[in-house]
């Protein structure tokens, strides 16, 4: 009654929750260029274990996963969140976080070089990546992990349409960044909405690269059906800094926003997202959250 819609939220490729797959495949986890598995190593966090994208048992696994929550009544759409790589370099404002520097991709963050992706990769290329004497520097080893994440969202979104639902995804804040940091394509994917995490703390950017970031996001899906909705940090924006973000998004070309932690969320930031609202009229943006 109220015109909201209901979309699961669903880690995908990080998988650290998912006992049945930890306990029954653990050669499903990715593989660092240490020869780490994420299952038994897992980097940053202790909640950083990815399975590999370019497995067709992973990939049919989590088609069941999307499927079997797709029939959820009442459910509007399917939100993927992880749909990535683990991050090869974090972004500039977490390195003192995780008392990092990194300048270059460092080993034990560049995934995946297990035994399939090898295979795979030298069936397309006659090489082994792990024989490359820059493995980070090689185009085509990037290209093929762009890819294997692609065509898990492709799998998932075949899925989630054929039940009648829509399905969206959150992803880094740009294009040239997703391709950096976890090698997400994100501008090539097929799905409805996408919401890239301009956090921009954690790049250590101002406000106004919100809107740069859009813009850059929007020039890259010129052509396609996908509409983009800026992911905002609600943690780090006062009730006017959140005002400015959302007028910078909406003439940058974003569709809506999302808030992204709700917790922080007070009268004064509900009143700035109203008499934005009202300023952005006759076509308002289409909150999320």
């Amino acid at each position: 009654s109220a015109d909201l819609e209901y979309h699961r939220w669903m880690w995908i490729l990080n998988r650290a929750g998912d006992t049945w797959a930890r306990e029954n495949h653990p050669e499903w986890f990715t593989v660092s260029r240490n020869g780490d598995s994420t299952l038994d190593v897992p980097p940053y966090v202790n909640y950083y274990r990815w399975v590999c994208p370019s497995r067709a048992p992973v990939r049919e696994y989590l088609r069941n996963v999307i499927d079997e929550a797709a029939v959820q009544p009442g459910l509007d759409g399917i939100h993927l969140d992880y749909i990535r790589y683990c991050d090869v370099i974090l972004p500039r404002g977490l390195w003192d976080r995780y008392d990092l520097v990194q300048d270059r991709e460092l080993p034990e963050f560049d995934f995946c070089y297990c035994e399939e992706c090898r295979e795979q990769f030298g069936r397309l290329t006659g090489r082994d990546p792990l024989e490359a004497d820059d493995p980070p520097s090689d185009p085509d080893w990037a290209r093929f992990r762009w890819d294997s994440v692609t065509r898990v969202v492709t799998d998932l979104s075949e899925v989630t349409h054929a039940r009648g639902l829509s399905i969206s995804a959150a992803v880094f804040a740009t294009p040239s960044l997703a391709r950096k940091l976890v090698r997400q394509a994100w501008d090539e994917w097929p799905v409805d909405r996408l919401f890239p995490m301009l956090y921009h703390p954690a790049y250590d950017q101002d406000i106004p690269w919100i809107g740069r970031s859009v813009e850059e996001g929007i020039r890259s899906l010129q052509g396609t059906n996908t509409e983009l909705s800026a992911g905002l940090y609600l943690p780090a924006l006062a009730p006017e800094e959140l005002a400015e973000a959302i007028r910078l998004s909406r003439a940058a070309g974003a569709a809506g926003f999302s808030l992204f932690d709700i917790n922080p969320l007070t009268d004064d930031h509900i009143a700035a997202v109203q008499a934005t609202m009202r300023e952005l009229s006759p076509k308002p943006l289409q909150p999320a959250d």
